[in-house]
């Protein structure tokens, strides 16, 4: 699935990051690719001195689906599916897409090739260098095919072929992408589309997005768009993806199917419109067994003040996951059957305890306060120490108490006009805040554009740090919508936010 493309120094003691003693192994990986093997670049830091992560800023990246739980079950498929890039600056990112096919892919194609890197940067750097490289299986050597602007379009030779990109930052740092594998037909034998349906199960919670698609020869892959953002794939039918609705607006939503065949043939699915409708203040949020470790938590959000279980044996557990706000007080209280001694905790991902209720009765009370600046996930805790029911509830109260401080939404509803090849600013000042933005800032965006693909979409601080949202994605379709989440946690949350739009093309 995998090969190591970069690495530094085994013996490093270094622990800020700037270890120059670096080794690179990418001739090694296109030997791999050359032979037949399917594999994605990875990087690691080989440390034999206890400073794993510290020694330099190389980082192996992983694409998981927007919406989908961030567990080991999502970065196995990730990994199965090759969906990762390599990079020396764990600050930046690449994906590339091939006839909009993402990376890792392997797909028949007759006719031409488009090959796109979408590169971003989340501390200001910029791309000096942005190459193609190919190769086919069997062949003598992989080689660059083109440099230029991150888009490239060609007529791949018939056969096997496989293409990667490379991008070299103005610091130096490189970053490669994982493969797309290309079997490359002389004349297109298949010109017919897939058809493809959608639906939409449930409006709370988890929801399905479901596909049902056909071809003459066969369907490849269903992507499921919802409001225009690509939210996940499934390549096996029944076609479906799993979705977490609270990452949506409550309210109206649409959801788009697009069918993907070998030929490289697709089509997109009528648009489906639903709607979300999470448990305000005051749900209850009923136990989903198994939920006995953290890795298979219950996720609760704060729109529930109350969880009800069960305690199935004396060595059950149960864990929910929480997400408390910066400088937020979280209160639980806990009412357990009769007779029994059930013990309640509030834990961190790493089991440890942060607070704790051992009372000796079935009642217990603990609270906890997120003194940080970024809002934190911890997990409550159940145990029983003697005493058990599957008929008869335990019950929890959350309680969610603000910190002080100012309005944690702002918003900016004034339209600007997007003219073409220039850039245009849509400023937000924000006060009343305390500390630092949070490490899950969320930026919402409605831009009404023709040929969305144009543009380059980005959050600029108050310190002129830049934050890639959107760069030129979308193909020819209109409009960008759509919500996006950053790690802002470097950034004072107090001052003058712009939402900064550049279209790069005349002529729309």
């Amino acid at each position: 699935m995998a090969a190591e493309v970069i690495n530094t120094s085994a013996f490093s003691k270094n622990t800020t990051e700037t270890e120059t003693a670096r080794s690179n192994y990418a001739s090694a990986w296109g030997t791999l690719l050359r032979r037949g093997y399917k594999v994605a670049p990875t990087t690691n830091q080989d440390n034999h001195c206890a400073n794993y992560g510290q020694s330099y800023r190389n980082r192996t990246g992983i694409l998981i689906p927007t919406g989908s739980s961030y567990n080991e079950a999502s970065i196995v498929a990730a990994l199965r599916a090759r969906r990762t890039f390599a990079t020396e600056d764990k600050n930046a990112q690449l994906i590339l897409t091939a006839n909009g096919q993402l990376m890792g892919t392997s797909f028949n194609n007759s006719g031409t090739l488009t090959l796109v890197a979408n590169y971003a940067s989340a501390n200001g750097q910029t791309a000096q260098r942005i190459q193609f490289y190919k190769g086919t299986v069997g062949g003598s050597s992989v080689t660059q095919l083109t440099e230029g602007n991150g888009s490239y379009t060609f007529t791949p030779p018939n056969g096997s072929n496989f293409y990667y990109a490379l991008v070299t930052q103005a610091n130096g740092d490189r970053l490669y992408s994982a493969p797309v594998w290309v079997e490359q037909g002389s004349a297109p034998s298949d010109t017919t589309p897939p058809s493809v349906s959608a639906s939409v199960s449930g409006s709370s919670g988890t929801i399905s997005l479901n596909a049902t698609a056909s071809d003459n020869v066969g369907v490849t892959n269903v992507e499921f768009r919802v409001d225009g953002v690509l939210r996940g794939s499934d390549a096996s039918s029944p076609y479906s993806l799993s979705f977490d609705s609270t990452a949506l607006a409550d309210g109206s939503h649409t959801l788009v199917a697009r069918a993907f065949d070998a030929a490289g043939n697709s089509s997109n699915s009528s648009t489906v419109n639903f709607s979300t409708s999470n448990a305000p203040a005051g749900g209850l949020y009923n136990e989903t067994e198994s939920n006995g470790s953290i890795a298979s938590a219950n996720v609760v959000s704060t729109a529930f003040d109350q969880i009800r279980g069960t305690m199935g044996n004396t060595t059950d557990k149960d864990y929910f996951r929480l997400t408390v706000a910066a400088g937020e007080r979280l209160d639980i209280g806990m009412t357990g059957p009769a007779g029994t001694d059930y013990d309640l905790y509030i834990v961190n991902s790493s089991d440890s305890t942060l607070a704790a209720g051992e009372s000796g009765s079935s009642t217990e009370s603990i609270n906890w306060t997120n003194s940080g600046s970024s809002s934190a996930t911890v997990y409550a805790k159940v145990i029983s120490y003697s005493g058990s029911s599957t008929t008869v509830p335990y019950n929890l109260t959350l309680t969610y108490t603000p910190a002080s401080g100012g309005a944690s939404f702002f918003e900016n509803t004034a339209d600007y006009t997007i003219n073409d090849n220039s850039t245009v600013d849509s400023p937000i000042t924000v006060s009343g805040r305390s500390g630092n933005a949070p490490s899950n800032l969320q930026v919402a965006v409605t831009i009404y554009h023709t040929y969305r693909g144009d543009l380059k979409v980005d959050l600029v601080a108050p310190d002129g740090t830049l934050y890639n949202l959107s760069n030129y994605a979308g193909g020819s379709a209109d409009n960008l919508i759509g919500t996006y989440t950053i790690n802002a946690s470097s950034e004072a949350a107090n001052g003058s936010w712009k939402l900064r739009v550049r279209d790069n093309y005349n002529g729309d």
